[in-house]
């Protein structure tokens, strides 16, 4: 049955305007620009918390923190995500060269 995130979550008192998912975790975007994810967390196709474990609540991205994201964009095992001020802001799997650097961890570009 579909169950609503808040009613997982107490605590969380955010307000999700966008959703995306890939092959075994998903992204939200808050209405003030928060990126969380859920799901499963692996080092190659990382969800951006930099930690090998699952996830069954939404966990804000640490790396994002302090920066407003507009949009996000996932693929089966890497994200995107485009800030206010124009960076895109990338981690994941770069099997096919998709998310630009060689590294897991969350990288920047201009």
């Amino acid at each position: 049955l579909p169950t609503s995130l808040k009613n997982r979550r107490r605590d969380l008192d955010e307000i999700f305007r966008e959703v995306a998912c890939g092959t075994q975790f998903s992204v939200a975007l808050t209405k003030d620009g928060k990126v969380f994810t859920f799901g499963q967390e692996h080092p190659e196709r990382s969800s951006g918390l930099g930690r090998a474990r699952n996830h069954n609540r939404p966990q804000q991205v640490p790396a994002l923190s302090g920066i407003h994201i507009q949009d996000v964009a996932v693929g089966a095992e890497h994200t995107l995500v485009l800030s206010s001020t124009g960076d895109v802001y990338t981690w994941g799997s770069n099997s096919e060269g998709q998310v630009t650097h060689q590294h897991t961890e969350l990288w920047a570009f201009t």
